[in-house]
């Protein structure tokens, strides 16, 4: 449980996180709360190095990042993955304090993500918001949060698998407060997530990723979302 993400990142921090998963073990990282991020007059910035060794499994899971109006955030995550390792992870941001009349009112805003598996590059997936041309709530649209998810590995093939099968045989609804997208890769599944709201992304994750108590022993989404 991570919980230098709870109190918020003003100007320059950085953390620096490392997780190693050892052989047929099996590791969950979530956070307590979103993580906040505050105006900013220099970037703060996060990077994850991870790495499954083999026949491990880990379930990387933090709450979605927030940036406040003024915000200048960047994060970077490596996930490496030895032979038969399975990995589930989501990467979230939404638009900030909608209470306060905040609507993805930030400044910058820059996320990628890299997963490698037997030393090649399976993945890599970079997102940069900022202003710029039209204003980025307009760009938005009615969303607010977005959200990337991989699962991928032999201990979640049946799972992402149904998952894919499942994502792009339902019927697309015209206004519908939440879009989902799923992609194949290698053995598993890419997902991406539109939501109105945090709570119906939440709703989702759950339903999605059900399976995730099986090899846990407890559902990581029952106290949060």
């Amino acid at each position: 449980m991570l919980s230098s993400h709870g109190g918020g990142l003003v100007s320059g921090d950085q953390i620096a996180l490392s997780v190693e998963v050892g052989n047929g073990a099996a590791g969950l990282v979530t956070t307590q709360a979103e993580g906040k991020v505050y105006r900013s007059a220099v970037r703060s910035q996060s990077r994850v190095e991870a790495r499954v060794r083999a026949d491990g499994l880990l379930a990387f899971l933090p709450d979605a990042v927030s940036c406040f109006s003024g915000a200048r955030y960047a994060q970077a995550q490596r996930f490496t993955l030895e032979p038969n390792a399975s990995l589930l992870f989501v990467d979230a941001i939404t638009a900030g304090r909608t209470a306060r009349g905040e609507c993805w009112a930030l400044e910058e805003y820059v996320s990628s993500n890299e997963v490698t598996t037997g030393g090649a590059l399976l993945l890599r997936d970079a997102l940069e918001l900022g202003p710029g041309g039209v204003p980025l709530a307009e760009r938005m649209g009615p969303f607010q949060v977005f959200a990337l998810a991989v699962v991928i590995g032999p201990a979640f093939t049946v799972a992402a698998h149904s998952l894919l099968q499942q994502v792009s045989s339902a019927a697309a609804e015209r206004r519908s407060a939440l879009r989902v997208t799923a992609s194949p890769l290698a053995d598993g599944v890419l997902l991406r997530y539109g939501a109105e709201r945090v709570e119906d992304l939440g709703t989702a994750l759950r339903n999605h990723f059900s399976f995730l108590s099986t090899h846990l022993g407890e559902d990581p989404f029952s106290r949060r979302w």
